[in-house]
């Protein structure tokens, strides 16, 4: 990699610092504040926006070649972070049920166009021999804004939040960090590659390759992790330890995904997709068994690490996996095809309210991410795609 596609990636690493440092790190207190009697005054209905911003992330991604087509990968990104920034100034303002579901679509949507396009310059920047290690930059710098977010907005909320007036200075942090972002965004240069829209054709072939789907079960069963996160840990949390501790105690899932997704693509450039995808999966199935057996604050923290490992893994290695598998001009669809999957399984624990005491959920869950790290290792060889797709 050259000196200038270095600074280039560092640049998009840092706006994904700043967005994920500000409207990012907001996500754990979203629920919290909007179920205020200032806002909706209920946790389903506060839990129902949050379900909401990656419902319209999962559909829109399949639109994001047609903006990247038309606006370029730089106005793309522009586009997206500023969608970050727009969230966290509406959840300031706005007391509407209406306006909030609006401001979660809008953030989904740019959310969808802000990870594609800098998700495809990541890898254009990147030799292909090192898919993984760019990836793996991409995520690091998410990860280690929604840490640095979750702690700094954690403390200035305080303890034990109750009215509005104790989540301004975290809105106030996230607006700020995420509005630097898109600053920092216009550093970005144009990309010279074009990019073909998706086909229905596409879908359809994807549907039926037993191998694509095979990858499409893993990034689904891996999603939970962060819907449970969000939504029950940080329920559970709050009741035990007042809202306040949310940052502190969920500070372990962050840390694992930061160093998840340092090494994790990394690893996988060095001892294959398959390898480092079986471990995440049995950690992350480790972490839903313990969260659903031990009820302690203490036992939450640790699982909600190892939670963290699976999904700054999973991901991380994923996106290396499309970029191994398919050339710039056709990465868009794929992509956007893939990782939908894994937003519909972040929206559903929230969606539906999955419960960390029902056992039959976390079973469910958990099985299942331990079967995917099985079904990992025993078809490495099915993890491609059509030769055709490329």
């Amino acid at each position: 990699m050259s000196r200038s596609a270095r600074n280039q990636a560092f640049v998009i690493a840092l706006v994904f610092f700043c967005a994920f440092a500000g409207t990012g790190a907001i996500q754990p207190y979203v629920v919290p504040i909007l179920k205020l009697e200032s806002k909706t005054g209920s946790e389903r209905l506060a839990s129902l926006v949050m379900a909401l911003v990656y419902l319209s992330f999962a559909f829109a991604r399949q639109f994001v070649p047609f903006v990247v087509r038309r606006l370029g990968i730089r106005r793309s990104i522009n586009l997206g972070v500023a969608g970050y920034a727009f969230f966290t100034v509406n959840l300031y303002f706005c007391d509407s049920f209406a306006g909030l579901l609006a401001g979660a679509i809008v953030w989904g949507i740019a959310a969808s166009v802000f990870w594609g396009s800098s998700s495809m310059r990541m890898l254009e920047l990147s030799q292909k021999s090192a898919y993984g290690k760019a990836a793996g930059n991409l995520y690091f710098g998410t990860q280690a804004g929604l840490v640095l977010g979750v702690i700094v907005q954690g403390f200035l909320c305080g303890k034990s939040p109750s009215s509005i007036a104790d989540y301004r200075g975290a809105i106030c942090w996230a607006i700020a960090a995420s509005s630097l972002g898109v600053g920092v965004s216009f550093l970005i240069r144009p990309s010279e590659n074009e990019y073909v829209e998706s086909e229905p054709a596409q879908f359809k072939k994807w549907f039926s390759d037993r191998r694509m789907m095979t990858v499409v079960f893993c990034l689904f069963m891996s999603s939970p992790a962060y819907g449970i996160c969000l939504r029950q840990l940080n329920t559970q949390i709050a009741a035990i330890s007042g809202a306040g501790s949310i940052g502190l105690t969920l500070a372990p899932f962050y840390i694992a995904q930061v160093t998840a997704s340092r090494f994790a693509g990394s690893l996988s450039d060095r001892f294959g997709r398959a390898r480092v995808w079986s471990v995440g999966f049995l950690l992350g199935s480790g972490g839903m068994f313990l969260s659903r057996y031990v009820g302690s604050t203490a036992a939450y923290a640790l699982g909600a690490a190892l939670l963290g490992l699976m999904f700054g893994t999973i991901p991380t290695v994923c996106l290396a996996w499309v970029g191994d598998e398919t050339t710039p001009r056709n990465r868009l669809p794929l992509h956007g095809f893939l990782f939908a999957w894994r937003d519909f399984g972040v929206a559903l624990p929230m969606l539906f309210g999955v419960k960390l005491a029902d056992p039959s959920v976390l079973m469910i869950f958990g099985v299942g991410a331990a079967a995917c790290a099985v079904l990992v290792r025993l078809m490495p060889e099915r993890l491609t795609v059509n030769a055709e797709m490329k």
